[in-house]
């Protein structure tokens, strides 16, 4: 069934499927490159030849977007600091502000954490994710840095 899901949710009909795979091989604390491969053996060993397919397809999905975002990856000895996630010590996408405690999170960041701790990570005051306010004027300088560091790339690269 698991790997219905991820069939179904890889599937190139679904526009947010780049986003799913993506997504998928960059959970570190739970993808394997391995993973996908072992579950397609177990599906052909029941009898479940054409997701076990299917799913050797997702695999390749993923790796492929993976490869395609790593290249596109900005070295973090390059990245000020202000435009770091202060918990997870990588280049934020989206940066908030915590209400109580001022301090600029990615608002994936924040996010998983609230999963498991409606408080603010800095002050422990009670936390919601409606609460957070967007960094629009940092996003697009995040968004500026990155556009320069990969255009300063491919003229490096030509």
């Amino acid at each position: 069934d698991i790997c219905a899901i991820y069939v179904n949710l890889a599937n190139e009909s679904n526009p947010k499927y780049k986003h799913f795979c993506l997504a998928v091989g960059s959970d570190d604390r739970s993808y394997s490159a391995d993973l996908f491969p072992a579950a397609a053996d177990v599906l052909i060993k029941s009898g479940f030849v054409s997701l076990s397919t299917e799913t050797l397809e997702v695999a390749k999905c993923v790796d492929i977007l993976l490869v395609h975002h790593r290249s596109r990856e900005i070295n973090m000895n390059d990245v000020p600091e202000e435009f770091t996630d202060p918990i997870m010590s990588s280049l934020m996408s989206d940066p908030v502000i915590l209400p109580n405690s001022g301090v600029r999170v990615d608002r994936s960041t924040i996010a998983r954490h609230l999963l498991s701790d409606q408080t603010d990570p800095f002050t422990r005051a009670p936390l919601t994710m409606d609460l957070v306010v967007p960094d629009i004027e940092l996003k697009q300088r995040i968004k500026a840095f990155v556009e320069e560091k990969l255009k300063a790339r491919e003229q490096t690269n030509k």
